[in-house]
């Protein structure tokens, strides 16, 4: 835990990386990160991606992320998969795995 009042306060951001680094050093990238929309951002995916962890992060509403060289809205997005596989549900779910798959590596791109 860390305070904003305390003197060795740096960033919301430096004390989430630094926790995640003990971790790693100890466990090294075993698990997945489960993360609330708090946590969505470019920094903090980036290094997850870099450090070769599996993580999934609930994102913000407006989390855009760019989808065959456009930039869309991710809950959109959404929408066009859950729509086009709404008869299939295993295949949807399938598409939705894949998609979380190439949204890791669109990341590291970012």
């Amino acid at each position: 835990m860390y305070s904003r009042v305390d003197e060795n306060y740096k960033s919301d951001n430096s004390n989430t990386l630094d926790i995640i680094q003990k971790y790693i050093n100890i466990n090294g990238s075993k698990g997945i990160w489960v993360l609330d929309r708090g946590y969505d951002s470019k920094i903090l995916m980036n290094y997850l991606y870099a450090n070769n962890c599996r993580f999934i992060i609930r994102q913000r509403h407006n989390r855009k992320i760019t989808h065959s060289g456009s930039e869309i809205l991710i809950k959109d997005l959404c929408s066009i998969i859950f729509e086009y596989f709404s008869n299939n549900v295993l295949i949807f779910f399938i598409a939705l795995l894949i998609y979380v798959q190439e949204i890791n590596i669109l990341v590291k791109i970012l």
